[in-house]
């Protein structure tokens, strides 16, 4: 067993962020708030990717591991 958190606990933060993100913009800049999860989804996806090649781990492979 490796030491450190496990990596589903990665995705879960960087989902939350994405989710959480979009609310700090104001309701009156519609453009913008779409701009913004737009953007929230794609460095989330990103950085699933590179978490993905450079452990050789999915978060399917991580949950078949844990179970």
């Amino acid at each position: 067993m490796s030491s450190g958190p496990h990596p589903l606990f990665g995705y879960a933060s960087i989902a939350l962020a994405a989710a959480l993100f979009p609310a700090l913009v104001p309701p009156t800049l519609p453009d913008l708030r779409v701009l913004v999860w737009v953007g929230s989804a794609a460095v989330a996806a990103g950085l699933g990717l590179i978490f993905a090649l450079t452990t050789g781990r999915t978060p399917r492979r991580s949950l078949l591991a844990a179970g």
